[in-house]
C-alpha cells in the first residue's frame, strides 16, 4: 500500500484565487494542513459484509438501489424548524448503517444493519439502540440481520417486503 502524508503548510487563498491569475483580496482565509498519513482500504466493506452485499443484490437488485455504507446525515434531515442544526447534526454525524435500499428515483425506503459478533459489545448495543432511536423517529424502516444465522433468501425477500410494505420481491 502506498502512503500518502500532507505536509503541514499554510497557504492563502479567496473565492477570486480559484481563478487563473486571481489578486488576494482582503477577504483571505488561512487553512492549516495538520501531519497525517491516509492509505486507501482496499475494500469499502468488510468480508461479511461484501458477503451479504452480493447475497442481497442477488434477492432484491432488480427491485431496489443498495448503497453500501452509508452515514445517517446522508438520510436525515436534521435542519427542521425549531431546533439547534448543530447539536442535530453532532448527535448523528458518528452513526452509518451498512446498507442503504433505494427505489429506482433514489427516494430512500430501508435502511439494513448486518449485525456480527460486535454489534452483542456494550459500547455497540448502546450504538445501536441510539441508531434504531434517531431511525425510529425519523420514520425511516431498519432492518437488523445477525450475520450468524442462517436465513433463506425466500425468507430474507420476505421480511424486506414485510418491513417496506411492498409486495413480497
Amino acid at each position: 500500500r502506498k502512503h500518502s502524508t500532507i505536509v503541514r503548510q499554510e497557504y492563502r487563498t479567496t473565492m477570486q484565487d480559484i481563478y487563473a491569475g486571481a489578486k488576494v483580496t482582503k477577504n483571505t482565509y488561512t487553512y492549516k494542513m495538520v501531519d497525517y498519513t491516509y492509505v486507501k482500504k482496499e475494500y469499502i466493506m468488510t468480508k461479511n459484509e461484501i458477503i451479504f452485499y452480493r447475497r442481497l443484490f442477488g434477492v432484491i437488485g432488480k427491485s431496489y438501489l443498495i448503497f453500501p455504507q452509508l452515514h445517517l446525515d446522508a438520510l436525515l434531515d436534521y435542519k427542521t424548524k425549531g431546533q439547534g442544526y448543530n447539536g442535530a447534526y453532532k448527535s448523528i454525524r458518528n452513526y452509518s448503517v451498512d446498507y442503504v435500499l433505494c427505489d429506482a428515483n433514489l427516494r430512500i425506503v430501508c435502511a439494513i444493519e448486518l449485525d456480527d459478533s460486535t454489534h452483542d459489545k456494550p459500547e455497540r448495543i448502546r450504538r445501536d439502540r441510539a441508531v434504531e432511536h434517531v431511525l425510529e423517529l425519523a420514520n425511516l424502516p431498519l432492518i437488523r440481520i445477525r450475520s450468524d444465522e442462517y436465513m433463506s433468501d425466500d425468507d430474507l425477500a420476505r421480511l424486506i417486503s414485510l418491513q417496506t410494505k411492498q409486495q413480497y420481491i
